[in-house]
């Protein structure tokens, strides 16, 4: 199994458009070209959550990925909604298990 980092905020009433736009969008453009990233798939839902997944290739460190999304996550952060800074915004590595 590819080694994923899991990224999750909320934006409390948002509707799922606007937490595409306005979370999920920013997020992605700084998490995209992290190293030995393979692809990420983002959901938006109605009750304002999004959650972005991001795969790695199969031999990559977990612990220095979930850093290298966290710093990444970081920066994008100063873009996002302050309800949004105001939740947080987890970065969680993905075990196996799954």
């Amino acid at each position: 199994t590819p080694p994923t980092i899991t990224v999750t905020t909320t934006y409390p009433g948002a509707s799922s458009d606007v937490v595409a736009q306005n979370v999920a969008a920013p997020i992605e453009q700084q998490v995209n070209g992290a190293d030995n990233m393979l692809y990420m798939s983002s959901t938006s839902s109605s009750t304002g959550n999004m959650t972005l997944t991001v795969y790695f290739e199969i031999g990559t460190d977990p612990s220095l990925a979930q850093v290298d999304v966290q710093n990444r996550v970081n920066l994008a952060l100063p873009t996002l909604p302050d309800a949004v800074t105001k939740q947080g915004v987890s970065v969680q590595k993905r075990s196996s298990a799954f």
